[in-house]
């Protein structure tokens, strides 16, 4: 308690923010000078505590970021790991769903290596590979049939292409090992969200992915409504039908300087720890 010796606060968390060298829609730059002007404007907004270091099946950013704060910068920023999934079935406009795996901070690398990154699997060409970055890069060789290409383009390839069934993720998510160490929060938009799965079909399959989300990625009053169970089904009815009421967040989901600490509709999320 020494550390916090008021107990809980409110304080602004945004817990989607991409960084420099982000594998999708980069328009931050990835050399060092655009990684400086990216921790200082950080550093300089005092009112965000806690950032969700975002990337797309990795960690290495939040990595890299862990790196710079102990050697001095972000003091009095907490910093969370936040891997973003794509994940099948498809929603109505053809996109994966975009679903987020919030870890624990205190959860040693490894496990997260051994029991998350390793495990999610995709196959293509008769291979199966994983989200190591070894796998990611032979991803993507593979895919552009050249292993001459650059590794790092490579690796960005392999993400692109990767999508996991949520079936396969519900067996990972729900393993003893990661229990009470993760948040998973699915996104609601229609166009790459839970809530763009509209075929008659795969209702049950929409319900079970909001069962297997402990948050909402969403800023949409009316989702927080719902959720709460203050809309059209009653507390006791979203507990039955998702398996709980579920808290929406939000994020910046800045992928460029000029984002980062904006959020969109100033739709802020403030959370009390």
């Amino acid at each position: 308690m020494t550390k916090y010796p008021k107990g809980s606060e409110w304080r602004i968390w945004d817990l989607h923010i991409h960084t420099p060298g982000t594998a999708k829609n980069d328009q931050y730059g990835n050399d060092e000078a655009a990684w400086e002007a990216y921790i200082a404007k950080l550093e300089a907004n005092t009112d965000v505590a806690v950032l969700g270091i975002t990337d797309y099946f990795s960690i290495d950013n939040y990595l890299r970021l862990k790196q710079k704060q102990e050697e001095g910068r972000l003091i009095g920023k907490t910093l969370l790991p936040n891997v973003e999934l794509r994940i099948t079935p498809v929603t109505q406009q053809e996109t994966p769903i975009n679903i987020h795996v919030i870890f624990s901070p205190e959860l040693p690398l490894e496990v997260v290596e051994r029991e998350f990154l390793r495990c999610l699997k995709f196959s293509y060409g008769g291979s199966e590979y994983s989200c190591l970055r070894a796998d990611l890069i032979a991803l993507g060789k593979a895919f552009h049939n050249d292993n001459s290409i650059d590794d790092e383009y490579a690796r960005k390839e392999g993400i692109r292409q990767f999508n996991v069934n949520f079936q396969a993720l519900k067996q990972i998510v729900e393993k003893q090992v990661l229990r009470n160490h993760i948040i998973v929060a699915v996104s609601n938009s229609n166009r790459d969200g839970n809530s763009g799965i509209q075929h008659s079909s795969l209702e049950a399959t929409r319900k079970e992915i909001y069962r297997m989300s402990d948050a909402i990625f969403s800023g949409n009053p009316s989702d927080v409504r719902f959720f709460l169970g203050q809309g059209s089904l009653n507390t006791n009815a979203i507990v039955d039908t998702y398996g709980s009421i579920k808290p929406c967040i939000t994020g910046s989901d800045a992928h460029s300087l000029a984002n980062v600490n904006i959020f969109p509709n100033n739709r802020i999320t403030w959370i009390k720890a």
